[in-house]
């Protein structure tokens, strides 16, 4: 069986691209110390968070080549998922070769309405083409395909599959993939769901706010794996998700993490920085909340 990954928060994380929209490959480094620094288990790239499926093929696989290389003890998780299956697999090898840990395969997203049979299919000829520990990505909002029980079961026989994020936001979905695929690492996207899932047996969660605050998810997984109450720490984390949720979220992490001493970075069309008024209200309600 392929090596599962340490349990714990996985920070998705951002893609420091320039005003002009080009990808500064050397402010990496300090994206990376940043969550070294702050106890993170590992960080993903490329994912959705990072703003994967805006960047090129070379560009995507230049981001995991760097980010692998100023990891330093962190576990890499490399987002490899594409449109298509030979672009998947091109990405999915790059980060085999390159030392990578996992990656994590968002279901190809032009297409919708696919069959389960059709989704299989994809994911057979990945898992044969590659020999890493794989993640599945359930995220059904974006990608507007789900991954179902079904085509989880229909996979459970290639041992590098060793897991799977939801984004659904959904408890009731989180929780069957937590009770029914035992056999499976089960991370957790939604971070209002992070307490829950852990106690219910879930490996950890992979987050675009512990980009920001890593801290905050961090203390949650500390004391759920003590057994200790996690309400206060729950309703905390709720809070700040409200504030950072008013406004566009990736451009709103990138913001909070130049508050916070990062270096400051902007996002790719069609994606949009926040305007001075969203930015504002931003940072008035972060601060009422005590976290900057």
């Amino acid at each position: 069986m392929a090596t599962s990954l340490p349990p714990g928060v996985y920070t998705a994380l951002v893609t420091p691209l320039t005003e002009q929209g080009d990808v500064d490959y050397s402010a990496f480094r300090a994206l990376v110390d940043w969550q070294r620094q702050h106890g993170v288990a590992g960080v993903v790239v490329c994912g959705t968070t990072g703003e994967g499926t805006s960047l090129s093929v070379e560009e995507r696989e230049r981001a995991i080549a760097t980010v692998r290389e100023y990891a330093n003890g962190l576990k890499v998780i490399a987002g490899t998922g594409c449109a298509n299956l030979p672009e998947t697999i091109r990405l999915s090898r790059f980060a085999q070769q390159q030392g990578c840990d996992a990656i994590l395969v968002i279901p190809p997203f032009y297409y919708k309405g696919v069959s389960d049979e059709g989704l299989v299919a994809y994911y057979m000829r990945l898992l044969e083409a590659v020999e890493m520990p794989t993640l599945l990505y359930n995220y059904p909002e974006l990608a507007g395909v789900d991954i179902t029980p079904a085509v989880v079961e229909s996979l459970l026989d290639y041992p590098h599959l060793v897991g799977l994020k939801d984004s659904s936001g959904d408890w009731e979905t989180a929780l069957s993939f937590i009770l029914r695929f035992p056999r499976l690492q089960v991370f957790v996207g939604a971070e209002n769901l992070l307490a829950d899932a852990l106690a219910s047996g879930a490996a950890g969660g992979i987050s675009g706010l512990a980009n920001a605050f890593p801290e905050l998810l961090l203390q949650i997984d500390v004391a759920s794996r003590r057994r200790k109450d996690t309400t206060t720490l729950n309703e905390r984390l709720k809070a700040v998700m409200e504030a950072v949720d008013a406004v566009p979220f990736i451009p709103a992490i990138k913001q909070i993490c130049a508050w916070r001493g990062l270096p400051k970075m902007a996002v790719r069309p069609p994606l949009r920085d926040l305007t001075a008024p969203q930015a504002d209200a931003l940072r008035r309600a972060l601060q009422s909340l005590e976290v900057l």
